[in-house]
């Protein structure tokens, strides 16, 4: 269990991959603002609600913002449609949409994940590229940002297996009734449509009109992977809204 800062605790959930040192800069940058706690899936994917529940058991409190990314965000989601009284906030970061499905390329890297991992890294690290040229002004400032990501990616790599793993779980799940069920405030993310290579803004943003009161906000110049290219903030965003939200009271009789 990663725990660092102090303040209103959120925990925050990483994508597909499972790896939290993937978005080490944004648990940093959280971390000057808020107490985050983070680690990395397990390999069973029906362990994730029970990760979240360890979470907040270490952390000492009975409900705490829930913040996930990606397809941490669909373990967010299900987490607070399942367990409304542990949530005190919600957030959805570039999380796949209610209908969403993986391309071709996508289920093709999925099915046979042990041979097309060197791949799927390779294109990770391309499709951040325009985010990463956009956010930080130019290639001079792009380059160093990829290098050390992919750095953080050769040390702390993912199970192809396991994403294998999740992505079927989770894709089971009926995100549209989820969302409805969802008591908590919520704030929905998204990057720029043109910049999100990987899974479709415009999908992200129905959350905002299947869970009630839910806000929406883009971070600007930024894609799918908002919480590397643009870490500070992301962080002042999702700060802000967990302080603004602090004690707020859940929306009552949700929809079943």
């Amino acid at each position: 269990m990663i725990d660092r800062g102090s303040g209103p605790v959120v925990v925050l959930i990483p994508g597909v991959q499972g790896r939290w040192e993937w978005m080490a800069p944004t648990v940093e940058a959280l971390a000057r603002r808020c107490r985050v706690l983070t680690f990395s899936l397990a390999a069973d994917p029906a362990e994730a609600l029970a990760q979240v529940d360890a979470a907040l058991d270490h952390a000492g409190v009975n409900a705490a913002a829930i913040c996930g990314v990606s397809l941490g965000g669909m373990i967010a989601l299900h987490y607070a449609a399942s367990r409304p009284a542990r949530v005190s906030a919600l957030v959805l970061a570039s999380t796949p949409g209610p209908a969403w499905e993986p391309d071709r390329i996508q289920a093709f890297c999925a099915r046979y994940g042990s041979v097309t991992a060197p791949v799927f890294v390779g294109a990770a690290m391309v499709r951040m590229w325009p985010e990463l040229l956009r956010a930080r002004g130019g290639w001079l400032r792009a380059l160093p940002a990829i290098g050390r990501q992919g750095l953080r990616v050769l040390a702390h790599p993912a199970s192809p297996g396991g994403m294998r793993r999740r992505l079927a779980w989770w894709l089971a799940i009926d995100r549209a009734a989820d969302a409805r069920r969802v008591q908590a405030p919520a704030l929905v993310l998204a990057g720029d449509d043109a910049l999100d290579r990987v899974v479709p803004a415009s999908g992200t943003r129905e959350y905002a009109s299947y869970i009630r009161g839910a806000r929406f906000m883009t971070i600007e110049n930024t894609g799918h992977v908002g919480v590397i290219t643009r870490p500070d903030r992301f962080a002042e965003i999702v700060s802000e809204f967990v302080k603004e939200k602090r004690g707020t009271v859940p929306l009552p009789d949700a929809a079943p």
